[in-house]
């Protein structure tokens, strides 16, 4: 495998139509009643690959394909997954796996190209088991792990799963002889995006003994931090896309602020966020800052935090084993100064340079003369 990734992506799929209805999700939380809204998309899967060629992008890219409801239901989706593994590029597919002939046309694909095929298989354990598709889920995964494709189980946990987590663990050890990954389910339908009221220490401390998943070590540890303190490089390392119709945002709850589907021939515009982060904290992008985004925060690398011993192959752990600041221009501080201000005049309407950003290049600019004067810049 070519190693670099030069960009992370993460591709939203519109539309809410799933073939499950768990009790957790989104969709209910922000009362969307309607759970049988296509996708739609504005440009053909051919074009859209082009608009996303390794030549355009600069390089490989490793791109999360994440659904509004089931991320495989669109016609359009499976062969747009191919064609980008195709072209070279990493893709995080987020599906539940249950939709036995889309998982058939996946494995019509070269397994040098499945190889770069990660699996975030969503684990939706008591929907599964009500619809008897738990057989199916595990059939899926399996048959995809054994044609090349790596990935785990994830498991959000809510409420109605704390008694189920015995009978869930022993169940993936017997199916797929490894442990899922978890994450928590997150009150996203308020500003908080906390997770609900059952996140104490003693349920973290017993899921992290139960499952040794990294990904949920990470995501308690990013729970806890606060995103705007840091200069985050989200926007130039990595952006949302909308795959409806080619609209970008730096970040989710970013304004949009260009389209790379229009125009093919355009140059893609990066650029950090800096400090003008829009979320009240960043823990379900853990694969972002397993890339570094921030690289001041002591998160370990992607590939560490998915390592399971069973259904990930050492070649794309190893891809998967870097920071971009490992290669990628990172800014000084008066730099990461003037892009936040930047950013933000856009965000605000172009409003003066705030008193908060004058004082940390007033400062930036006293200690730089200071060491300049004694030789050590």
């Amino acid at each position: 495998m070519n190693n670099k990734i030069k960009l992370a992506i993460t591709a939203l799929v519109g539309g809410t139509s799933c073939n499950l209805d768990c009790e957790y999700c989104y969709r209910k939380g922000q009362g969307i009643k309607d759970r049988n809204t296509p996708a739609k998309f504005n440009y053909s899967v051919e074009h859209m690959l082009k608009a996303l060629s390794k030549e355009r992008l600069g390089g490989n890219a490793i791109i999360c394909i994440c659904g509004g409801g089931e991320t495989l239901l669109p016609a359009e989706i499976v062969p747009l997954i191919k064609g980008l593994l195709k072209e070279g590029h990493v893709v995080d597919l987020i599906s539940n796996l249950t939709l036995n002939k889309k998982i058939d046309e996946l494995l019509d694909t070269p397994k040098e190209d499945l190889k770069r095929l990660i699996l975030k298989a969503s684990f939706h354990y008591l929907e599964l088991k009500r619809l008897n598709k738990l057989e199916d889920y595990f059939y899926n995964f399996n048959r995809l792990i054994n044609a090349g494709a790596s990935g785990s189980p994830i498991l959000t946990i809510y409420e109605e799963y704390i008694p189920l987590l015995d009978e869930i663990k022993n169940l993936c050890l017997e199916k797929i002889n490894d442990l899922p990954h978890v994450t928590c389910a997150i009150d996203n339908f308020n500003t908080t995006m906390n997770p609900r009221e059952f996140y104490k220490p003693d349920f973290v401390n017993k899921v992290k003994e139960q499952f040794d998943s990294n990904v949920f070590t990470t995501f308690d540890e990013l729970l806890k931090d606060i995103p705007q303190k840091h200069f985050c490089y989200t926007g130039e390392w990595n952006f949302v896309l909308n795959l409806e119709n080619g609209d970008v945002q730096k970040c989710f709850y970013a304004p949009v602020e260009q389209n790379i589907f229009k125009d093919i021939k355009s140059k893609i515009k990066y650029e950090p966020i800096g400090h003008n982060c829009p979320k009240p904290n960043c823990a379900l992008n853990y694969n972002w800052h397993g890339m570094g985004i921030i690289p001041e925060l002591n998160i370990m690398t992607y590939s560490k935090m998915l390592a399971r011993k069973n259904t990930y192959s050492p070649e794309i752990l190893e891809m998967l084993d870097f920071k971009f600041s490992d290669f990628e221009k990172t800014y000084n501080e008066e730099e990461k100064i003037k892009i936040s201000q930047c950013v933000k005049d856009r965000y605000s309407q172009k409003k003066p340079l705030t008193l908060k950003n004058r004082l940390r290049l007033k400062i930036y600019n006293h200690l730089k003369k200071k060491l300049e004067k004694k030789g050590l810049l």
